[in-house]
């Protein structure tokens, strides 16, 4: 069996009016669009760090 993988930190926001949802607001839905104005461009938080990489 395969397991799920964690949404729970998983944030998005909405292109039109910039409310934050939640992967739990999708599966009212059943669809990707935002709960609020019905938009469906949404984009996913990305966490606020920097990765690193050494050049050769």
């Amino acid at each position: 069996m395969e397991e799920q993988p964690s949404v729970e930190g998983v944030t998005y926001v909405c292109a039109r009016c910039g409310r934050e949802l939640r992967p739990q607001d999708f599966e009212l839905l059943h669809s990707i669009k935002c709960v609020y104005c019905g938009s469906k461009i949404v984009y996913k938080v990305r966490k606020p760090y920097v990765k690193r990489i050494k050049a050769i």
